[in-house]
């Protein structure tokens, strides 16, 4: 085995066979060559043992390939760290793959330039696997400065987007594998809190691939995940005092984000859920909560890049029957 390469790529899968290939070609395709691939093979059923064997003979011990049960992705993802030979890590999904040819190393170099940085996170475009269709999301529109608010207000976190100093990832303990979506989130809060600083590379360096098979199509796991993360974030003994004072605050917006996240995976009913828990949090008198909810979901859609429905929203029976309940009680009009 040669020297040490400067990036681990670390790639969990779980029967996703059929997309593996583009996302290796992906790190393939990078100008940067010296990275290996760990993929994390989390007890597939589906044929991939056997595909990535094919790849032995081409990549070598460039590519590493690790057998486990399945025991979800933070913990596949926790075992390529472990392993990873290299001081940077990055993250690619099984089903999306690295865009262009430049974007592992102007992370890196980027690394490179600045010794206090702990990671640096560009941005994505959603691509959607059955009509081709591509959105570009530029996140450090909205959060321009990667701190702990922004982290919490918005969520700007996409693993495939992001690399980061081993070091850091083994400071703050990995990934929470008790989470089985949402871990991301979880990671950078703590990094944060434990002072690794993440800035941003102001271009799209991955494609998330949409398709029917998605996990964050859960979007019922996805909600549990991020009310555990976040109970357990707000008791932290150690929290700097002027985000304490935000508590009510992100709580608000963080159901209002998992309203966002119902309704792009068209499931209304959670999605009210959602906006019922925002209401002992909400800021406004409850007449307002309608327009502000409304105005507020329209934003979010526009900072993931997706359409906004107005009218299709107004029409739905789950906010029809949140209206009534909101604005005139259990009597009706």
């Amino acid at each position: 085995m040669g020297a040490a390469p400067l990036v681990s790529v670390v790639i969990p899968t779980y029967n996703a066979g059929g997309r593996l290939a583009a996302a290796i070609a992906s790190v393939r395709a990078q100008t940067l060559t010296a990275w290996e691939i760990i993929v994390v093979d989390d007890g597939s059923t589906d044929g991939t043992a056997a595909y990535l064997e094919t790849l032995r003979g081409p990549l070598g011990d460039r590519l590493r390939i690790v057998q486990q049960a399945n025991g979800g992705s933070a913990a596949a993802r926790n075992r390529g760290i472990e392993l990873a030979r290299s001081p940077m890590i990055a993250f690619l999904d099984a089903d999306d793959r690295y865009l262009g040819t430049t974007g592992l190393g102007d992370r890196l170099e980027q690394l490179d330039r600045d010794r206090d940085l702990g990671g640096v996170q560009g941005g994505w475009i959603c691509e959607d696997e059955a009509t081709g269709q591509q959105t570009t999301v530029r996140p450090w529109e909205v959060a321009p400065e990667l701190d702990l608010e922004a982290w919490l207000r918005w969520k700007p976190v996409r693993l495939g987007a992001l690399l980061l100093r081993k070091s850091w990832l083994e400071a703050v303990g990995g990934f929470d594998e008790t989470l089985r979506q949402s871990h991301d989130v979880d990671l950078v809060l703590r990094l944060e809190i434990a002072g690794c600083r993440v800035a941003w590379l102001q271009a799209p360096v991955v494609a998330y691939r949409l398709h029917g098979d998605n996990t964050t199509k859960n979007s019922a796991v996805q909600a549990a995940c991020v009310d555990q993360w976040l109970k357990k974030f707000f008791a932290r003994p150690d929290l700097p005092p002027p985000i304490q004072k935000l508590q009510r605050e992100i709580f608000y917006d963080t159901y209002l984000w998992l309203a966002w996240h119902h309704l792009r995976c068209d499931r209304p009913e959670l999605m009210a859920q959602e906006l019922r828990k925002t209401i002992p949090y909400a800021p406004y008198l409850t007449v307002e909560l309608p327009g502000e909810w409304a105005s507020r979901l329209e934003a979010l859609a526009a900072a993931d890049g997706c359409p906004f429905d107005l009218d299709a929203l107004l029409a739905q029976q789950s906010w029809q029957r949140l209206m009534v309940e909101i604005l005139w009680g259990d009597r009706g009009p």
